[in-house]
């Protein structure tokens, strides 16, 4: 498997601790944001391969708002981590066209399945 250059944009600082301990040693993490304009600054300033990126986040903008702003400049690859699991909420989440969404708990093996999705 290819090594991805990975942004995590998570609002739990656990969350986002135990997805940076099970991709490090596959992946290179650049970084850890928690709000969706530090996600957009991020993106526009590492260029990612890859997102791992929460729906709901620390600011007014959600993941999707993130990805929907991201997705007007340039195609970066996205996983969606959620809690959420409301219909309405996974249909516009869909509507970025992730690879995958899991949601949380996340499990391990799905989310290193759909890593293998990415290109």
């Amino acid at each position: 498997m290819d090594k991805k250059r990975i942004l995590i944009v998570e609002d739990e600082a656990i969350s986002a601790i135990f997805l940076k301990n099970i991709l490090q040693n596959e992946h290179l993490i650049l970084g850890i944001c928690s709000s969706g304009r530090d996600a957009i600054d991020m993106i526009a300033d590492k260029a990612p391969d890859l997102l791992i990126m929460d729906i709901c986040l620390e600011d007014e903008l959600s993941g999707i708002d993130v990805m929907n702003e991201v997705l007007k400049t340039a195609k970066i690859d996205h996983i969606y981590c959620t809690a959420y699991s409301d219909k309405n909420i996974l249909i516009k989440a869909e509507g970025t066209s992730p690879i995958g969404i899991i949601i949380k708990p996340v499990n391990i093996a799905e989310l290193k399945a759909m890593l293998k999705l990415s290109s």
